[in-house]
């Protein structure tokens, strides 16, 4: 018998999180309409003329043509666009935040913050699409979407592997080991007491234990065939709600996918009755139940959610 189940959360948390989840996708368009308006424009005089100058966020110019009655116009909405798009930014960072402080106060999520300041972090850095989290921690997707908590039976084992789902997260990316050192600079603003060790893939450690896995697509060759097709795996892709109420996106693999791959990881554990291989079995269980009462279903990957702002 599974030392698994799920329990469905309170009507409070389910409507909290119903609401915060609409903020914050509002939020995050905002930040897209934003980022369409970054730099500026104004006139430059040249002579007798005057142009209307586009400016880029690293200073770069373009000269967009001589005053007229056309030009005049792009300014005009250019400025308007831009006055528009930040206010509507700036309010609703002001109502995200009290979104979070309400999701808090209602217990309306319960991922770790760690693992919600991590994914927050690549999004902050237009990386997000580029990382797909594949380990025990797609249960926190899962879970979000059908307003459900993964639960344990009374044992002290249990408790013990929901801890080992706490204390880590595993992810693939499709960037290459030469982008290391920013996937290391991104974890550093996370938590600098990261350290680090690089084989095929990047693994970080910090100073409370947690561990943060890092495999690069590109190094599967040498594994197994469904190993080699985790990257291409249909994506599941949805906001996640911290213990402390902080939002941020998680992207994994869908649901049924999960489910083979932990099966297979079961079945290739040396001793599959041992924690790893009960935990992972387990895992499957759970998620397959959810499944089959139709509180999960699968989900499109949203990548505009995402962003792929990030060029090597």
């Amino acid at each position: 018998m599974s030392a698994l189940s799920y329990s469905s959360i309170t009507d409070g948390a389910a409507l909290q999180t119903i609401n915060s989840i609409v903020i914050y996708e509002e939020y995050l368009h905002a930040k897209r309409m934003v980022q369409q308006v970054q730099g500026g424009m104004y006139w430059k005089k040249q002579g007798q003329y005057e142009y209307l100058v586009r400016t880029s966020v690293d200073n770069r110019q373009q000269r967009l043509g001589p005053r007229s009655p056309e030009t005049e116009a792009i300014h005009e909405t250019f400025m308007a666009r831009k006055q528009v798009a930040m206010s509507r930014l700036a309010s609703l960072r002001v109502a995200l935040e009290e979104a979070q402080r309400l999701n808090r106060a209602m217990r309306a999520g319960c991922v770790p913050n760690i693992i919600v300041a991590l994914l927050r972090r690549f999004q902050e850095e237009g990386l997000a699409a580029h990382f797909v989290v594949v380990g025990l921690q797609a249960i926190y997707a899962y879970g979000a979407v059908a307003g459900v908590r993964i639960m344990t039976k009374a044992t002290d084992q249990a408790v013990e592997w929901l801890k080992s789902v706490d204390s880590q997260i595993s992810i693939f990316t499709d960037l290459t080991k030469q982008d290391d050192s920013s996937i290391e600079r991104i974890l550093q603003r996370v938590d600098r007491t990261f350290t680090y060790s690089n084989a095929r893939g990047l693994i970080a450690t910090n100073a409370q234990g947690f561990k943060v896995s890092v495999q690069r697509s590109e190094s599967l060759a040498a594994d197994s065939a469904s190993a080699r097709c985790i990257w291409s795996m249909p994506r599941f892709t949805t906001p996640v709600i911290a213990a402390n109420g902080t939002m941020a996106t998680m992207q994994t693999i869908s649901p049924n996918e999960f489910i083979r791959l932990m099966r297979s990881q079961a079945a290739k554990v040396l001793e599959p009755q041992g924690v790893e291989g009960e935990l992972a079995q387990d895992l499957s269980d759970v998620v397959q139940k959810m499944l089959d009462d139709d509180v999960l279903v699968e989900l499109e990957s949203c990548l505009s959610v995402l962003g792929n702002s990030y060029h090597r």
